[in-house]
C-alpha cells in the first residue's frame, strides 16, 4: 500500500496544526536540523519552559558554563526570530537566581529580535514592573509569577 498522497496531505498539518512544548533551548536548535526547512518554518505555536539554574549576563563574570548559557540563549532567539510561521509563543521562565535587574533586562533583549508573532508572552519569576520601565515598548507582554493570578 502506497501512502504518499495521504503523507502530502496531511504533513503540512503536522507542523502548522500542531503545538511545540519544549524545556531546553537546543531542543528547537536539534529541531530545525532534522526536519526541512520548509517543515519547520510552518511551525505556528511554540511554548518553553526553560529553569534557569545559573545566573545569565552578570558583569564581570566569566564562569565558562554562564558563558555557555549566554550563547545558547542568544542562538535560541536568533533561530526563533527565523521561523518566519510562528504566530504564538509562551515563555515561561522558572529559578531564583537572578541576583541584579540588569541581568534580567539583558536576558530579556534577546527577545525583542521575534516580531512576526501575532502572540507573544513571557511569564517571569519575579516583578516586573521594573523591567517594563527601562525597557520600554517590547513585541512581547511580561507576565510576573510572583503575583497571584
Amino acid at each position: 500500500m502506497y501512502c504518499g498522497p495521504r503523507y502530502a496531505e496531511s504533513i503540512d498539518l503536522l507542523y502548522s496544526g500542531n503545538h511545540f512544548d519544549v524545556r531546553h533551548l537546543d531542543t528547537v536548535s536539534d529541531l530545525s536540523r532534522t526536519v526541512l526547512p520548509a517543515r519547520f518554518r510552518q511551525i505556528r505555536s511554540l511554548a518553553l519552559r526553560w529553569d534557569v539554574r545559573i545566573p545569565l549576563y552578570v558583569p564581570r563574570c566569566e564562569v565558562d558554563e554562564m558563558k555557555q548559557d549566554e550563547q545558547k540563549w542568544e542562538a535560541f532567539w536568533a533561530l526563533l526570530a527565523s521561523m518566519q510561521g510562528l504566530r504564538q509563543l509562551r515563555v515561561r521562565l522558572t529559578g531564583d537566581i537572578f541576583p541584579m535587574p540588569d541581568s534580567h533586562v539583558m536576558l530579556l533583549e534577546q527577545l525583542r529580535q521575534v516580531k512576526q508573532c501575532e502572540s507573544f508572552e513571557v511569564t517571569l519569576p519575579w516583578p516586573v514592573e521594573d523591567i517594563v520601565s527601562v525597557m520600554g515598548p517590547t513585541p512581547f507582554l511580561l507576565i510576573s509569577s510572583t503575583v497571584p493570578d
